[in-house]
């Protein structure tokens, strides 16, 4: 998946709701276990590293590539949403 299609498809996730608007406080970095990435889908294999988080008792799995889109897409502002979303 190249760059232009995973900032579509974290903008179509983000919009449905699949993944959230807020940049985590706080992420874990480890080999991959075999989770699922939250934006592309695959697996992430123990040959990559996976990046996880937990929001409100929630947690996400990306791969690198596919969580620095992620990050990127969810700083955008949103019409009609706060640039900085409260996620309590």
């Amino acid at each position: 998946m190249n760059d232009v299609e995973r900032r579509r498809l974290a903008q179509e996730k983000m919009d449905r709701g699949e993944l959230p608007r807020v940049d985590p406080q706080r992420i874990w970095i480890q080999p991959g276990m075999g989770e699922s990435c939250a934006l592309c889908s695959a697996a992430i294999t123990e040959t990559a590293y996976e990046l996880q988080f937990t929001l409100r008792l929630v947690s996400f799995w990306f791969h690198d590539a596919c969580y620095a889109t992620w990050l990127a897409e969810s700083a955008k502002p949103v019409c009609g949403l706060p640039s900085s979303p409260p996620f309590a």
